[in-house]
């Protein structure tokens, strides 16, 4: 039995829908061929007596699972998915990558994550099993970028076939990703603004800014960490050779490389800011550090004969000048007080020699 889509069927798209009975099927979708679909209410031995009474011509159908349910791994034998596929389908952690096996394609992505309470760059997965009549997409926490590609099903202008969804799910997942690096780009732009505000002056909110960016350079890495291989995975994807494959998915699979490859430049541009930024604050703090020791370092130099010469007259021998003499105190004192004016003009001078 099938049911069209409805605002309600989509009133919660990426969660389990009222239909299938299996609690590792979250909701399953027939593709009509012109960008839309219907929703259907099959349990997950109706799926398999579908796909297994449909004839070659049927329409594909698109399951979305969840993967950490243990019914997943039996329906994934049902519906005869690979060995292969079903350890990278259902596995705790993956990196992004696409390879062929047989008749289907084995994709695994991420995207930023946007659920409630969460971090962004706490990236979620979503894995695919693409063939010609049948696509799995599994998931553990909740993609919204399958939310936007269902969306595009129900008002017709989805993807068209089954090796398309694929296309539509990666440039999906790059349109998701869009909003959190501008807010990225923004937070170290206004990191840098703030920085050229504090100057040296203020060594407590330094200490918070230096903080803030070592967040964001930490944001910068997580998302690095798997946009690199997914715009390698996407690559040879769209350069693949496979008949689940049309022009016309690759077209789109090579707009979503193209969005990958500009977030991944986007990214190495904010990274070489922040290690810039991250830089003149470690220069400011190391010329506040060096001027410290430079002035210990003068006052040193200050005492240092002062201290020899009270320590050599202090000794207890015969013999020191001025023992004998009431005035020879202050008159010691006259002394120390001429060598040190006599330091502090040859320090001052060499200073102005050295500025020159």
């Amino acid at each position: 039995m099938s049911t069209p889509f409805s605002s309600a069927s989509l009133a919660n798209p990426d969660g389990p829908s009222d239909g299938p009975a299996s609690p590792a099927i979250l909701w399953v979708v027939s593709l009509d061929g012109r960008g839309g679909a219907r929703d259907l209410n099959l349990d997950p031995h109706a799926v398999t007596a579908h796909l297994a009474a449909a004839d070659g011509e049927a329409a594909p159908l698109w399951v979305h699972i969840h993967r950490e349910w243990e019914s997943a791994d039996l329906w994934l034998k049902s519906v005869k998915v690979p060995r292969a596929a079903r350890r990278d389908l259902l596995a705790g952690d993956t990196r992004p990558d696409a390879l062929a096996l047989g008749e289907g394609l084995l994709v695994n992505l991420r995207g930023v994550n946007l659920n409630p309470g969460a971090e962004p760059e706490d990236m979620v997965a979503l894995r695919l099993w693409v063939t010609p009549r049948l696509v799995v997409s599994a998931r553990a926490r909740s993609v919204k970028a399958v939310q936007d590609v269902r969306a595009q099903l129900k008002h017709g202008y989805g993807p068209l076939d089954a090796g398309g969804i694929s296309g539509a799910l990666a440039l999906a997942l790059a349109d998701r990703m869009q909003p959190f690096l501008l807010e990225l780009s923004d937070s170290i732009y206004d990191l840098d603004e703030r920085d050229e505000i504090l100057g040296s002056e203020t060594q407590d909110r330094e200490r918070d800014l230096e903080e803030e960016l070592h967040q964001a350079r930490l944001d910068i890495v997580g998302l690095r960490r798997y946009l690199a291989p997914q715009q390698a995975a996407l690559s040879r994807l769209q350069s693949s050779v496979h008949p689940v494959l049309t022009q016309a998915n690759k077209e789109t699979l090579g707009i979503a490389l193209n969005a990958h490859t500009r977030h991944l430049e986007d990214l190495d541009s904010l990274r070489d800011q922040a290690a810039l930024l991250r830089d003149r604050i470690q220069q400011r703090a190391q010329e506040r550090t060096n001027r410290v020791v430079y002035r210990m370092s003068l006052m040193a130099g200050v005492f240092l004969p002062l201290t020899f010469i009270t320590g050599l007259l202090g000794v207890n021998l015969g013999g020191i000048p001025g023992a004998e003499t009431n005035w020879g105190f202050w008159i010691l004192c006259g002394l120390l007080v001429v060598l040190v004016g006599v330091e502090w003009f040859y320090i001052r001078r060499s200073d102005r020699f050295r500025e020159r």
